[in-house]
């Protein structure tokens, strides 16, 4: 469905059916193909069951439309409100979630600059023990709501923390509040998370909601978190890799080699997806890095054993090289001194100037027959007849300094 049918399906489901969870969830997705939409923030503002959030959803309105007189007069009605009185829930979980963390957004996902974690004390780590045990209680008591409360109250003194994050979450979108479980997420990520399992929630919430966008910006950073482990990063570059996104693989792949330079598996990994993408030199660059560590683990022997597969291959820089060109004409000079040599009697004095004309005939016909068969052009050649040389759609790309220095 588009942004249109969302929106005002959640105006039904709030007006007619007076189904409040409904009305959120189609206007949160609503809000995340269209988060301009000054109405649908003024309608979520309904749905909303915490006065703060409620206020927040119609400032975003008055944020995008300065004019919406509406806005004005409910947002003057909620702040009026919210003086002396208790925000109205419809569960002590909501309430628990609602309050301890801020409105979602469309763009909860994306990078941003994490804000500054700090570790529990020890009296905080004391009261988690406490709040942990007294949650797994309410669990077994079968109160999920009960439990949810103390889960989210750990969760405000350490965000990520991975026990109470992975409760909450489970039991938040098992009682129908995927929306606060996601903010339960992302405030974690926010605030500079290195636990890779919240990353790969994250990622399986974004699946779920197509948000394709989100799913590419938490990949990105998720292999280079410092916990990140070969395990974990094969696994996401695995998934590029099975929906034939061996180009997208390739890319994410760069960047971790700079964490991760001297890993076996990862450099045959990317040397395979260089195969892949038909870039045999730098495939073999990546199976000669893997070699140059060792041969004696299994990876270092299957590196060995694909570099065998290739002949010796030169670039086109040294293809198109003057030097090399006149290193190869040298045999063609030696072969034609020779029968010169030989035609003088073995006498490199009586030699004359026809003997001497073949010998650089020779350099010149053989300088040309090596660049005609070794190199598409001699760059120094061309710019001397006043041509150019034209890179060929069908060349390899030469590694230059930079993007060596980056492999």
């Amino acid at each position: 469905m588009d942004a249109q049918t969302f929106y005002h399906d959640g105006i039904v489901a709030i007006k007619e059916h007076k189904d409040l969870e409904a009305g959120r969830r189609l206007l949160m997705q609503a809000l995340r193909l269209e988060p301009e939409n000054d109405m649908a923030w003024l309608w979520l503002s309904r749905a909303l069951t915490d006065r703060e959030r409620q206020i927040q959803a119609v400032q975003r309105a008055l944020a995008i439309n300065p004019d919406n007189s509406t806005a004005h007069d409910i947002l003057e009605r909620l702040q009026k409100q919210s003086n002396g009185q208790a925000p109205k829930t419809n569960s002590a979980a909501a309430q628990s979630v609602s309050t301890s963390a801020a409105l979602i957004t469309p763009t909860s996902f994306k990078a941003k600059k994490p804000e500054r974690a700090l570790l529990p004390s020890q009296r905080q780590q004391e009261k988690i023990a406490v709040l942990l045990k007294k949650a797994n209680i309410q669990l077994s008591d079968g109160d999920e709501e009960g439990a949810i409360e103390h889960y989210v109250r750990i969760l405000e003194i350490q965000s990520d923390h991975e026990v109470a994050l992975k409760e909450a979450v489970k039991n938040l979108v098992k009682l129908g509040y995927a929306e606060d479980a996601r903010e339960l997420i992302t405030r974690a990520i926010e605030r500079g998370t290195v636990i890779p399992s919240i990353y790969l929630t994250a990622i399986d919430l974004a699946w779920r909601d197509k948000d394709y966008d989100a799913v590419e910006s938490l990949r990105q950073r998720i292999v280079r978190l410092p916990t990140a482990d070969e395990t974990l990063i094969l696994k996401v570059v695995n998934d590029y890799v099975n929906t034939g996104q061996n180009d997208k693989a390739a890319l994410l792949m760069r960047g971790v080699l700079e964490d991760h330079p001297d890993s076996q598996k990862l450099l045959l990994l990317m040397g395979d997806l260089q195969q892949k993408l038909f870039f045999p030199r730098e495939s073999m660059m990546y199976y000669n890095r893997a070699a140059a560590i060792g041969l004696k683990t299994k990876e270092g022997k299957e590196a060995d054993k694909r570099l065998g597969q290739f002949a010796p291959v030169l670039t086109d820089k040294e293809r198109g090289s003057v030097l090399l060109a006149v290193r190869e004409v040298v045999p063609f000079v030696l072969f034609y001194l020779l029968l010169g040599w030989q035609d003088a009697g073995l006498n490199l004095l009586k030699m004359n100037l026809a003997h001497w004309g073949g010998v650089i005939l020779s350099a010149v016909g053989g300088y040309l027959l090596i660049s005609a068969t070794s190199s598409p052009q001699q760059p120094a050649l061309a710019k001397f007849f006043g041509g150019k040389v034209e890179q060929s759609p069908l060349n390899l790309p030469v590694i230059d300094k930079a993007r060596g220095a980056a492999l």
